[in-house]
């Protein structure tokens, strides 16, 4: 199922704009078990005075990295699973830094083209399954990089699988499979044209986020957000994020232990059961979370089920 979730939806799913299907997520994408404590704190965190003075010595930027990982899935094993939205932190980092662009959470992780190529050939082996890209944040990349930078991802998979933007009603998965299309990549890049190949980030998804390491303060926010926000922007991306955020504190005060056991864990499980007990599942889009897997992935599909019977 989680490898060919969007072929297998019944038809009506497939002709209503995929801002309104339920899509699970991952939680900062590429922050996995390839986090490296060889290089210095990453870019992403430059103005975080903490975690540069914690982190200059690699025995420090070892519990950092226990704190930053927030997926255990590989690329390919996060679409297998069927997770279609990816949240990408891209950086290019300094001379101190790794080559090339890398995916970052407070460390440089995996090689950025490395991480879509496992997404390019699973969309070659499952030709009716969309991914959206969401290149949400950008380090040290000036528009002339980005320019490099598109001209690189387009190249890898080939520039006709790629959505431009549409009229909202345009955007359906019936759409998508009989032009071709499989990729949605949006960038955080300011004034990126409207008529290019990847989709501006800020007209085109809402992602309210919550920070805080609260549970019960990040749920009430989502019911929030979720009652009052979403209802104005069905017809864009809207992304809950169910994570919890660890400050310097919590790191400080639990240096042997990590983001999954003191807060991800708790977060991923409240969430799991706020989704199935929300009264509005025609509202939910696209569902993020630390360190997915299968059977998350069932329920948030499963919430199109509903969404199927509020249709009739």
């Amino acid at each position: 199922m989680g490898s060919e979730w969007m072929a297998g939806l019944p038809e009506p799913l497939t002709r209503i704009p995929i801002f309104q299907l339920a899509i699970p997520g991952s939680h900062d994408s590429g922050a996995s078990s390839a986090l490296s404590s060889k290089y210095p704190i990453a870019n992403d965190e430059a103005s975080n005075r903490f975690l540069n003075c914690f982190g200059r010595l690699t025995v420090s930027r070892r519990v950092v990295r226990r704190w930053a990982i927030t997926q255990h899935a590989s690329a390919k094993e996060q679409c297998q699973m069927g997770v279609r939205y990816f949240d990408l932190r891209v950086s290019n980092p300094p001379k101190r830094g790794p080559d090339g662009y890398h995916l970052v959470h407070a460390l440089y992780g995996p090689d950025f083209f490395e991480f879509l190529r496992e997404i390019r050939d699973f969309l070659d082996e499952h030709r009716k399954e969309v991914v959206i890209l969401d290149m949400n944040h950008l380090f040290q990349i000036q528009p002339r990089d980005h320019d490099e930078l598109e001209e690189q991802i387009v190249r890898l998979f080939g520039e006709d699988r790629f959505c431009r933007e549409l009229p909202h009603d345009q955007v359906t998965l019936a759409n998508l499979w009989a032009a071709g299309k499989q990729i949605i990549c949006i960038t955080a890049l300011k004034d990126y044209p409207q008529d290019g190949r990847f989709w501006r980030g800020k007209p085109t998804i809402c992602a309210p986020y919550p920070e805080t390491n609260n549970l019960g303060e990040l749920v009430e926010f989502l019911e929030v957000m979720q009652t009052k926000c979403r209802p104005t922007t069905l017809f864009q991306f809207y992304v809950t994020q169910g994570i919890l955020t660890a400050t310097g504190r919590d790191i400080v005060r639990n240096p042997f232990s990590s983001l999954e056991k003191h807060l991800a864990t708790r977060a991923t499980a409240a969430i799991r059961n706020w989704l199935t007990s929300y009264p509005h599942p025609e509202l939910i889009n696209i569902v993020i979370v630390d360190f997915v897997d299968a059977e998350y992935c069932r329920e948030v599909v499963e919430l199109n089920t509903k969404k199927l019977k509020c249709l009739k």
